[in-house]
């Protein structure tokens, strides 16, 4: 659904997982930039793994993760 050098909006789909012939929309809670995808159309995902490097471009994000790791 998304490509490298992308920009998303919280709440946006970025890639769709199949699971038990069900789609599952896998969606950010940051707007930003695609930095990375970790896994490409048909690779096996296991539960927790990373699948996108996402660019923050909202402050106040930052200032909430900045936060979180005092």
């Amino acid at each position: 659904m998304v490509s490298i050098d992308d920009i998303v909006s919280e709440g946006q789909g970025l890639l769709i997982i199949e699971a038990m012939k069900t789609e599952i929309l896998v969606t950010t809670n940051v707007a930003g930039k695609v930095l990375k995808l970790f896994h490409k159309n048909g690779d096996i995902v296991d539960s927790g793994d990373i699948v996108a490097a996402i660019e923050c471009l909202t402050t106040s994000y930052l200032s909430l993760y900045t936060d979180l790791s005092l």
